[in-house]
Parts: C-alpha cells; sequence; structure tokens
C-alpha cells in the first residue's frame, strides 16, 4: 500500500505547483540580485564629465627661421611613394557598398615589397592627401598611380582638384553655370592586368578661375571592388615644374608649450586649421596656406615673405604671429612660429571598446547665427569628432586659445549597439589661458578586464536564474535516472545540449573600424539564449551589455527557451517516442533561429560566423532524428 504510485493528476498538480515555486523564487533571487547591482553601478548609461583647469599658458608667441643646404635643387617631385603605403600622409577611408556602415566593413591592407596589396569585396576605398602647390609661375602640374590587378573587377579612379582655403576653384563657363578644377581618369582592371593613371592638370583653367598664387592641391585614389578582388597599388606621385627656381620651405608649428603641432595625431580631426597667410615682397600679393601633417613642406620662389600665422576656419581667421623669413638658392628654409593653443588632456574610465567624444568650442566673441530651415548653429567655430578613443585610455587634442565654452557630447558602444542614445551634452566656460583635463566616466563596474553595464548585469542575473531553477526543478522531478532516461529516451540527449546551447555564445564578429590603417578590430561574441554580447577592441576591457531586447529577446526566448521547457516537461507528460507538435517545435525551432539572424543582424549579416551555441542546437535536432531513424529501422527489420 505504501508503495503505490500517486495518481497521475496528483503527482501533475504537485509538480505544476513545484514549478511555480521555483519561478517565484528565481524572480525574487534575480530581483535582489538586481537591486543589489543597481547599487553598485549608476542606472543611468549616459557619461560624467570632469572639466578642469590644469597649468596656465605661455602668453610668448614668436617665430624663427634658419636655412640649411640642399644636397640636391628641386627636381620636380612634390611627394612620391614608391612603393605606395598610404601611410599617415594620406587620409583613408573604406565604405562597404551593400552595408554603408564604416564600422562593419571587411577587408585587408597589407603592405608589401611591390606596393599596397588591397584584397575587398564590394567596398570603395579611397585614400586622399592635400599638397599646397605655388601656382605662380608654373609651367606643369602632374599625378601618377600605377596599379596592378591579380584576380576579380575593380574601378581604380584618379584625381586632382584645385582649391583654395577648402573651397573648390571653379571655372565660370556663362552666367549661370561653373564647373570645379577637378580632373579625373579612370581604369577598370580585369583578372592580371596593369595600368598606369596620369593626369596633367590645365595650367591654363588655373590662371583664368583664380589670382591666388598659392593653392591646395587635393589628390586622391580611389578603389571601388564590384566582386572580389585582388590588386595593388604600386607607386604614386605628384610633379611640378616651374619657370623660376624654388626652394623647399619646411613649416614647423608649436604650441604655446613648444610642442610639435603636427605630431599630434587628432589635429587633422579638428575643424579649424593651423595657416599662414604669406605675402611675396615680389608678387605683391598674399595667399593662406593651411599646414598639416602630410604637408608641411612648400616649395616658394627665391626671395623674401612677410605674413602671420594663426588658426584658420571659415568665418573667423585668428592671425596672431607676426613673420617674416627669406628664401636663398639651394637652401632650405626652416620655418618655427607658435600659435596660441589650449592642451586638452582626455582620460577615459573604465576603457571600453569605440568611445566616441564630440568636442565644440564656442568663441565668446564669434556671432551665434542659426540658420532656422537646418537648424545648424554657426557659433560653433571649432569642433572634434572622435571616434577612436578606445585605442588608448588617455588622449591629448589641441584648441585654439581663446575664451569661449567647451561641449562635450559623448556615446559608447552600449548607446551604439542597442540604439539606446542615452548620452549627455556637458557645456562649460573656459578662461582660454589654461591647459585643461577632461576626466570621462562611463557607467560601467569594471572588475579585472571587464567591463560590465547595469542593464546587461540585470538582465543576464535575471535571465539566468528563472531559467537555471526552472530547469533544476524539472530534472528533480525526473522518476528515472540520467542512465535509464539517455537509453530509454531520445529527447534527453537533445535536452543536454539545448541547455548547453544556450549558456554557449552562438555568433562570432570580427570586422575593422572605419580607418583602414588602424590596427585594432572589433571583436563581438553573443549569447542568444541569455540575450548579451561581449564586445572588446585592442587594449579595451571586455564589455558585456545585453542585446536590444527586440527582436534578440523575443528570438532567444521564442527559439531557445521555450524549446528546452517544452521537451522537459514533455519528459512527464508524453511517452519516449512521441512525436507531438511540443516536440516537433522544441527540436526544431533552434533550428529555425539560426536562419532568423541574418535578418537579425542585417548590418553585420555577412561578416557573422556560427559558434558552438548554434552547433550544439543543431546537434540536438540531429541527434533526436537519428534516434527515431534507428527505432524505427530496428522495428522494420524485427518485421
Amino acid at each position: 500500500m505504501l508503495n503505490m504510485p500517486l495518481p497521475s493528476n496528483i503527482m501533475s498538480s504537485a509538480f505544476k505547483r513545484r514549478i511555480i515555486t521555483s519561478a517565484a523564487i528565481a524572480i525574487v533571487l534575480a530581483s535582489l540580485i538586481g537591486a543589489t547591482i543597481l547599487l553598485l553601478v549608476p542606472a543611468s548609461t549616459a557619461p560624467t564629465y570632469d572639466l578642469a583647469e590644469t597649468t596656465q599658458i605661455s602668453e610668448s608667441l614668436h617665430h624663427s627661421s634658419s636655412t640649411v643646404g640642399l644636397t640636391e635643387s628641386f627636381n620636380g617631385t612634390l611627394f612620391q611613394e614608391r612603393p605606395f603605403r598610404g601611410n599617415e600622409s594620406w587620409d583613408s577611408e573604406v565604405v562597404d557598398l551593400v552595408y554603408p556602415y564604416g564600422y562593419y566593413t571587411e577587408y585587408s591592407l597589407t603592405p608589401e615589397d611591390d606596393g599596397l596589396r588591397i584584397v575587398s569585396t564590394n567596398d570603395v576605398i579611397s585614400f586622399t592627401r592635400l599638397q599646397n602647390v605655388v601656382v605662380e609661375n608654373l609651367t606643369s602640374l602632374t599625378f601618377s598611380v600605377s596599379v596592378t590587378s591579380t584576380s576579380g573587377f575593380a574601378q581604380v579612379r584618379v584625381g586632382v582638384i584645385m582649391m583654395d582655403r577648402g573651397v573648390p576653384i571653379v571655372v565660370q563657363l556663362n552666367e549661370s553655370a561653373s564647373i570645379d578644377l577637378w580632373y579625373q581618369e579612370t581604369v577598370n582592371l580585369t583578372g592580371q592586368s596593369s595600368e598606369t593613371l596620369q593626369i596633367e592638370v590645365p595650367i591654363d583653367d588655373i590662371n583664368l578661375a583664380t589670382d591666388e598664387w598659392i593653392l591646395e592641391s587635393q589628390f586622391r585614389i580611389r578603389v571601388t571592388t564590384i566582386e572580389p578582388s585582388d590588386l595593388t597599388i604600386r607607386w604614386a606621385n605628384a610633379s611640378a615644374s616651374y619657370a623660376n627656381e624654388v626652394v623647399p620651405v619646411r613649416m614647423s608649428p608649436k604650441s604655446t608649450d613648444g610642442e610639435d603641432l603636427l605630431s599630434n595625431p587628432y589635429l587633422d580631426k579638428l575643424s579649424a586649421k593651423v595657416a599662414l597667410n604669406i605675402s611675396s615682397a615680389t608678387i605683391n600679393r598674399s595667399s593662406v596656406v593651411f599646414v598639416t601633417g602630410a604637408d608641411r613642406v612648400l616649395y616658394l620662389p627665391v626671395g623674401t615673405y612677410t605674413g602671420f600665422g594663426g588658426w584658420y576656419t571659415p568665418g573667423r581667421t585668428n592671425w596672431t604671429t607676426p613673420l617674416s623669413f627669406a628664401t636663398e638658392q639651394d637652401r632650405m628654409t626652416l620655418l618655427d612660429f607658435t600659435v596660441p593653443t589650449i592642451k586638452l588632456d582626455i582620460v577615459l574610465s573604465p576603457s571600453v571598446p569605440w568611445v566616441s567624444l564630440d568636442v565644440y568650442f564656442r568663441d565668446a566673441k564669434s556671432m551665434i547665427h542659426t540658420i532656422e530651415s537646418t537648424g545648424l548653429d554657426y557659433s560653433y567655430l571649432y569642433y572634434y569628432r572622435l571616434n577612436d578613443l578606445y585605442s588608448s585610455p588617455s588622449t591629448s587634442v589641441y584648441l585654439p586659445a581663446f575664451d569661449g565654452d567647451l561641449i562635450f557630447k559623448c556615446e559608447s558602444m552600449e548607446s551604439v549597439f542597442t540604439g539606446d542614445l542615452d548620452s549627455l551634452t556637458y557645456e562649460q566656460p573656459i578662461s582660454g589661458i589654461s591647459n585643461l583635463e577632461l576626466t570621462i566616466r562611463l557607467s560601467f563596474l569594471q572588475v579585472d578586464g571587464w567591463s560590465l553595464s547595469v542593464g546587461g548585469m540585470i538582465v543576464e542575473t535575471i535571465f539566468g536564474a528563472v531559467f537555471l531553477i526552472a530547469m533544476i526543478t524539472l530534472w528533480r522531478n525526473s522518476e528515472l535516472s540520467l542512465w535509464h532516461r539517455i537509453r530509454d529516451d531520445p529527447r534527453v540527449i537533445s535536452v543536454i545540449l539545448l541547455f548547453a546551447s544556450t549558456m554557449c555564445p552562438w555568433f562570432q564578429i570580427t570586422t575593422r573600424v572605419a580607418d583602414s590603417f588602424s590596427t585594432a578590430t572589433m571583436n563581438y561574441v553573443g549569447f542568444m539564449g541569455l540575450a548579451i554580447v561581449l564586445i572588446w577592441s585592442g587594449g579595451s576591457t571586455i564589455l558585456s551589455i545585453n542585446m536590444p531586447l527586440w527582436p534578440y529577446l523575443a528570438i532567444g526566448v521564442a527559439g531557445l527557451w521555450l524549446p528546452v521547457l517544452g521537451l522537459m516537461h514533455s519528459l512527464r507528460t508524453d511517452t519516449p517516442w512521441s512525436t507531438s507538435p511540443v516536440v516537433i517545435y522544441s527540436v526544431l525551432a533552434p533550428v529555425m533561429t539560426i536562419g532568423l539572424m541574418t535578418p537579425a543582424f542585417i548590418y553585420v549579416g555577412p561578416f557573422m560566423t556560427l559558434h558552438i551555441g548554434a552547433y550544439l542546437a543543431v546537434l540536438s535536432l540531429v541527434t533526436w532524428s537519428l534516434r527515431h531513424l534507428h527505432k524505427r529501422y530496428r522495428t522494420g527489420k524485427s518485421e
């Protein structure tokens, strides 16, 4: 009598009560843990800022010039890269034709003995270089590029555009029409082929279009890969010839603290430009010259020159440093000058992958002018856009030394990945006479090499606790031993595999960042069962954040949680070899989830590789199917 089994309806009721009780306990525990997390980590995902003035800058502005002998006279070469490297002298950009997001494109740029090798598919890869060119007495200007293709189909276009203070020079065709001084040549490379592209800039067009005696020449190489392509840019050079002799002037702008401005990698990202306003005693005209890291050598005729150095931006010029120097035959002039600068030290804590920082400077003397149709506010005269702060937790940039307001806006990978742009704009006045230190504190809890977000920690805790306790309860209410279950029930191995897949990563993505020559890569590892993703890059910490709850949570619940719980429940309610709708759904849904992942990750789908969790889900269906086929084979054979 004591060993009589209980009625099935009583067992079912007791079983359901245990499930409900366990789930309730799990929710309470998860809530308590989540509340504890909120005590440790701020609930807001917006960063906090602390801006402090540090050392006072020097008020003295000076310049100096000297000459050194040349081993050979100017041979007409403005620049020459042989083999081509596309190094820091060139601004590089990569845009994917199908998925036009710079942070998710895939390609490789490899320096080799004969040039820069490009392996790419559906990308537009461009290299741009600026070069100041004296157009007075200029007789020719040539830009040449050599390319070689090994396989695939690619279009290579080279171009030269002439500009004055960043604005393209135009030729007026008639009263209502004009064209930019933009010269291009295009060639298609198919299979194994080689081409040399050369552009001769018509000097007469320049003389007709402008009275300036110094212009900017923008040289560009643009490679478009239509299909998987392998090609090499072998060399690139620009040359000019003059009616009179020219000699080099090497320009070295310094900060007010005596540091070389052009050595700062972020200076080219500043909207304001270090510039010279140069007047020639012979020509009796002045021109503005931008001084950049790629173009610090200017070829000038022999003579004497005066002018000013300072910061230049459209609508506001600050000429602060008087200049005077001379050029001599067969000698190089070394021109050093200071411009008023503030050094802004940026300290990031913790160092998480991909942090974007916008720094705006509003000059107190500028006029605020807003265009109603666009909402653009031209009171922001100077700005930085820094998108790769993950490379170093400490970064320094330079700003013009004027009083005004600094405005910051910072976003982390969490806000970009989840679409929750919970960023904070911060504004603070500055005196313009002291260097600055900006401390940015991101709302992540750092534990050794990990950075944990609030949302990610709470979601992981609640999902994991509820799921784990529910499954433990289900398993403990099984009447048979594990070995008997594995031997006699084809669903048991499937349950084990599916449970393991919820705890394992389902996909991995490794991409390069938008800067084509950055050595850092972005790494993503996603756990569909827990709706979290781990992200890291370079020397950053590993950031754990929750995926957007829609559609990732919906996919995780429908494709993993419900199938596991459905199979576990069928162990109690169905016969071992049952093919009920619940069982069929439970073994098929996880595999169907894999098919849904590409649309769900449409912006990075081509670069996604499946991880062990997805393979375990497939293996669950395979083992269940093979057990049924084997049983049917044995049954048919015995008959």
